[in-house]
Formats: structure tokens, sequence, C-alpha cells
């Protein structure tokens, strides 16, 4: 399996001038998945991240942490307005994990959600990343069939993330994981950034798959 990173503004430590290293971490993985934002705020590091990463040669990816307290057409609009003409190599992946009871967090506006990002970037691939039980707390029977053409991002932290033998669960109605986060506790420094840890994340499958199939399976 190949191993590459996300990040957002937390891998940045805003007492130094510099930010991430990308070349550092181009030494590492091929790829990298970039937080855009949350709810109406932005990831102040986004642009920086986004292009720094572009220039070392790594394919991105992006997510957006959804937010219930507010609306999806707003947090759609400002994703797409981030993003502009300069396309993700490796998707847009929708980040359903939050907790904040607000009016927005039916299973049904993030149905909406998805369909406004969908939409508002045609010919980019969309995927949704979660956790196991979340998952199945939060969706119900109205909805759970309209999230299979979505591939999985799933997050799963095994005690031990080298045991080759652990296999995260899948909730329904995804049938396999295409990314799987295994751990938040990887080595930082390793990969150019400024905190101590960074998420790591694997595809099943080789660089070749990952670059021939457009980042997402066959």
């Amino acid at each position: 399996m190949i191993t590459f990173p996300d990040i957002s503004f937390y891998q940045d430590n805003d007492g130094t001038p510099q930010g991430i290293d990308f070349v550092q971490m181009a030494t590492q993985t091929k790829a990298v998945i970039i937080r855009a934002g949350q709810s109406f705020w932005l990831d102040q590091d986004f642009i920086a991240n986004w292009q720094g990463a572009k220039a070392a040669g790594l394919m991105r990816g992006s997510y957006w942490f959804y937010d219930s307290r507010t609306s999806p057409k707003r947090q759609a609009e400002l994703w797409r307005a981030l993003i502009g003409n300069d396309k993700p190599e490796c998707g847009l992946w929708l980040d359903f994990e939050e907790s904040y009871g607000g009016s927005y967090g039916s299973d049904r506006h993030m149905k909406e959600f998805a369909d406004l990002v969908v939409g508002k970037f045609p010919n980019v691939k969309v995927g949704v990343y979660t956790g196991y039980y979340w998952w199945l707390t939060r969706v119900t029977w109205r909805t759970r069939s309209y999230w299979k053409r979505f591939p999985l991002w799933i997050a799963a932290y095994p005690r031990n993330p080298t045991d080759g033998t652990y296999k995260p669960r899948v909730p329904a109605p995804f049938s396999n994981w295409l990314y799987w986060q295994y751990t938040d506790s990887g080595d930082g420094k390793a990969y150019g950034v400024e905190s101590s840890r960074i998420d790591l994340n694997k595809f099943n499958g080789t660089w070749q798959d990952f670059s021939s199939t457009g980042h997402f399976g066959a």
C-alpha cells in the first residue's frame, strides 16, 4: 500500500516565518490532501499549501470539514471560490465527522452539500471521509443508497498501525474503502511539516494504480 499525508494549518507554526517544506514532503510521498476550510472559515494556509504542493510536484486533493451550523450552500460556494480553476488531481473529499448539533446536521443536509459540490465541480471526483460509528449514527435509511456512488476515505486508528492484519470496518452502503487514515501520529519532520505529528493515509494499490485510474481506483 502507498502512503500519503493530509494537512491543515495545524501543520504550520505561526511563530516561524517558514511554512511547510513540500520539497521535503515530496521525498516521502507523491500526494497530499489539503484542508480547504470549515463552516464559513477558510483554512488560513490553504492557498500557500495548495500552491506549494503543486510547485513541489505533488498530486493534491482537498477536503472540507462540513459544519452543521452553516448552510450547505454557503459551504459549497466557499469551497468552489477557493479552488477556482486550479482543480485537484486527487479529488475533493466531504469531511463528515462533526458533532456541533447545528441546524444543518441531518443526512438530508449532508446529501444537499454533496449534490452542491458535485454540481459546482463538474468532471472532478468527489468522495466521502468519515468514521465507522459516526456514519452509522448519522446516516439513515432515507439517504443511505445515495452514498454508494462515492468512494470512501475511512478513519480508523488501530492500536498498532504497522499491524498488517488489521482491516478497517466499512459502514453501509460502502462496499470497501479507497483511502484509509490509519494514524494521526506520523513523523511530522519526515514529511516537512512544523507539527511533530501528521495524519497518514493508505491507498490500497500502487502508485501506478493511483496515477492511471485518476487516483480513485479502478
